[in-house]
């Protein structure tokens, strides 16, 4: 008898053990916080959790885990617990050694680089040119950038660019023509520049046209004038979303599916979408490529409401707020108005037009809405 109670003893402390090595073995945490701070272009998740009970390797790697594009400067963006299980199943994670505790969502706000109040151009790169490559200078629009030191015509020309482009947070890009490099090195000490531009154009193929005097001149009459054209390429640098990996026609967009890149345009429709808040939870209306650009008309909302869908309606009469059931007779994405059917009866006063205000729920909100209706069925 003893034997046997000992050896049921043994059983129960067996499993046990086991109970708590598999516990232990499940010890790492995820807590997500409520709210979050970045400065770079992408969400990892040390930038909205903290990682405990791993092995410092492999937390280490955890915490390097992209969850999602940043949002641009000075936005923000909602973080799910959704999206971070996704990101972890995406990079090898096995869920049943996780534990997500704290938050549901985490807000991302991403902080804005500060400017001063005057625009000012700071050169960084310049080539003397040659024969057979343009001369070529960049520029940075910064407002905390220190004013180009060389007084040319070349420093004028761009400080001229650089302000009527009202660029404040973009690199701009400018290339000169080579047959301008001999013009383009007067001295502001020793010249006059009345610069003007010939056309609207503001990126792309631009001219310009430069009045060159003396400095000493005080009326054109005491010096001769000269007009010379200038043409310059100007392109700016902006960052723009973009697939981190291919997206199916019709797939829901997700954070960790995008990046932000610094791309050169020198045409402003050509840019893309520069807002990862506004493309996640879109859906894509066409196949993208790894690393192409999203575009505006690439993305549409995802239908809350589908065809068919039983839905929730509720009715703002006043101060009155009726619920009621009813069936989509179309499918909608969130703020669409679209036809639903009230439930039980056939009568065309119960078809009605609501706004699709979540899922599987739409909203009436006005009850000039629901006696236009009523009107009409009674002149049928």
């Amino acid at each position: 008898m003893n034997e046997r109670r000992h050896g049921c003893w043994m059983t129960v402390a067996t499993a046990l053990s086991a109970l708590c090595a598999a516990s232990s073995a499940r010890g790492g945490e995820i807590r997500i916080w409520p709210t979050a701070t970045v400065s770079s272009e992408s969400i990892r998740l040390s930038d909205v959790a903290q990682v405990s009970g791993f092995d410092d390797e492999r937390a280490r790697v955890l915490r390097e885990i992209a969850i999602s594009a940043a949002p641009r400067e000075g936005g923000d963006l909602q973080v799910g617990t959704a999206d971070v299980r996704g990101a972890l199943t995406e990079s090898g994670v096995n869920l049943a050694d996780v534990q997500l505790l704290g938050a549901s969502r985490c807000k991302v706000s991403r902080t804005r680089t500060p400017f001063g109040t005057t625009l000012r151009v700071r050169p960084i790169e310049a080539t003397s040119g040659t024969k057979n490559q343009p001369h070529v200078v960049r520029t940075v629009a910064s407002n905390n950038a220190p004013v180009s030191a060389a007084n040319t015509l070349e420093s004028a020309l761009k400080q001229f660019i650089v302000a009527r482009l009202g660029e404040k947070d973009a690199g701009v890009e400018i290339r000169f023509s080579p047959t301008s490099k001999r013009d383009l090195q007067l001295d502001g000490n020793d010249f006059r520049f009345d610069i003007h531009a010939r056309d609207e154009s503001k990126l792309g193929l631009i001219t310009l046209e430069v009045g060159i005097s003396p400095a000493r001149a005080q009326t054109q009459s005491d010096g001769p004038i000269r007009t010379v054209p200038i043409i310059a390429e100007v392109s700016v640098m902006r960052e723009v979303v973009v697939a981190r990996r291919s997206i199916n026609r019709g797939e829901m967009i997700e954070g960790r599916h995008l990046k932000l890149e610094q791309r050169r345009f020198t045409d402003y429709s050509q840019i893309g979408l520069t807002d990862v808040a506004a493309v996640v939870g879109q859906q894509a209306r066409q196949f993208v490529k790894a690393g192409e650009m999203l575009i505006a008309n690439g993305v549409e909302g995802r239908p809350l409401v589908q065809r068919g869908d039983a839905v929730t309606i509720w009715i703002k009469q006043g101060p009155l707020v009726i619920k009621a059931s009813g069936r989509a007779q179309e499918a909608g994405v969130l703020g669409e108005k679209i036809t639903v059917a009230r439930d039980g009866s056939r009568r065309k006063q119960d078809i009605i037009d609501a706004v699709v205000t979540g899922p599987s729920t739409v909203t009436l909100g006005s009850d000039r809405q629901v006696a236009m209706n009523e009107r009409e069925a009674g002149h049928e």
